[in-house]
């Protein structure tokens, strides 16, 4: 698609090929699905196809990280074997998608203009946006990678 200067709207850059499922779902399975979509993230929806909650990869590093490189990076010479304890990666394998989803979300139209899905990435610090149609059906992501590759090209297009 040819991204020009006129209003681009959020559905002009959607990614639809996102992991979902419903958030009584196995972590593991969810985290499957992940990994078979090459993706980092998972939404969580009830069976009207409404956002109920996302996971990212992050939130999973958050529960099997030690504390301490989280703010210490110094110390991440550290051989992986020796910070990650198969205890905690068994402990993921117990819990479900509800049990480490964020269910705060905030997401976007696919109306929207994309000058929203920019501000709300950049202020809130997000990878990944969900995006809802006028009925706050889940239709797909934004995601940061895509958002920062519109950037470029409206500046290359305005260089022409």
């Amino acid at each position: 698609m040819k991204i020009n200067n006129k209003n681009i709207k959020i559905k002009d850059i959607l990614e639809k090929d996102v992991p979902i499922g419903e958030k009584d779902l196995n972590l593991k399975d969810a985290i499957k699905l992940m990994i078979n979509k090459h993706t980092n993230i998972f939404i969580a929806l009830n069976e009207k196809k409404e956002i109920q909650g996302l996971f990212t990869l992050y939130d999973i590093l958050d529960k099997i990280l030690p504390f301490f490189l989280k703010v210490d990076s110094i110390i991440s010479y550290i051989s992986v074997n020796e910070i990650i304890s198969k205890e905690k990666i068994k402990q993921l394998s117990c819990l479900k998608v509800r049990d480490i989803m964020i269910k705060k979300v905030y997401s976007l139209k696919e109306e929207d203009d994309f000058i929203k899905a920019i501000s709300l990435m950049y202020v809130k610090n997000f990878d990944y946006i969900p995006i809802v149609n006028k009925k706050n059906k889940y239709v797909g992501v934004v995601n940061r990678l895509k958002v920062e590759k519109t950037i470029v090209e409206l500046i290359e297009n305005n260089f022409k």
